[in-house]
């Protein structure tokens, strides 16, 4: 995936159309979901696109993922290692400066919320795979780094494992 000939990436193609299309006349926030009564364009579209674009990005995965697994060396932990290590640690730490800076976290978060989405944040699939297929040019160095990508998709079952374990989201008990 390269940039197109005016510099600009494929993928942003479409962005410039967004303030366009037809909208409500408030939004409530961007944390709110609108009510399934809500008609406006952006509202529609984005309940009839939810389960396309599920498949679509598990097509592309499919088809950018396509690494060889000679392409498993030494250079492909250090991803995975740095996204496991670094992202949770990192997320952590920022959120320990942020209240002892006088921030508060949101209601109904603590700690246990915070390392499973910590966790979370190591899937790092879909975004490797497009920024190491923009970034660097095909060679072994590229399979590498997308075999390191894939090796992220870890995160998913050990944030399962860690809302069991820590009873959060749809594993806390009912009280």
């Amino acid at each position: 995936m390269r940039a197109s000939f005016g510099g600009v990436h494929a993928a942003l193609a479409l962005v410039p159309i967004i303030p366009f299309l037809p909208h409500a006349r408030r939004d409530p926030g961007f944390f709110v979901d609108a009510p399934p009564s809500a008609h406006d364009t952006l509202n529609q579209f984005e309940r009839w696109c939810r389960h396309p674009a599920q498949v679509a990005l598990f097509l592309f995965a499919l088809i950018t993922a396509g690494v060889p697994l000679r392409a498993l060396d030494w250079g492909t932990v250090s991803m995975p290692l740095a996204v496991f290590l670094g992202k949770p640690v990192g997320l952590l730490i920022g959120v320990a400066l942020a209240l002892a800076l006088g921030f508060h976290l949101p209601f109904h978060v603590g700690w246990r919320q915070l390392v499973v989405v910590s966790v979370i944040s190591t899937i790092g699939f879909t975004m490797a795979l497009f920024f190491a297929t923009a970034a660097i040019g095909p060679g072994p160095l590229l399979s590498t780094i997308k075999m390191g990508g894939l090796l992220t998709l870890a995160g998913a079952p050990l944030a399962l494992l860690a809302g069991w374990r820590l009873r959060v989201g749809r594993f806390a008990t009912a009280g």
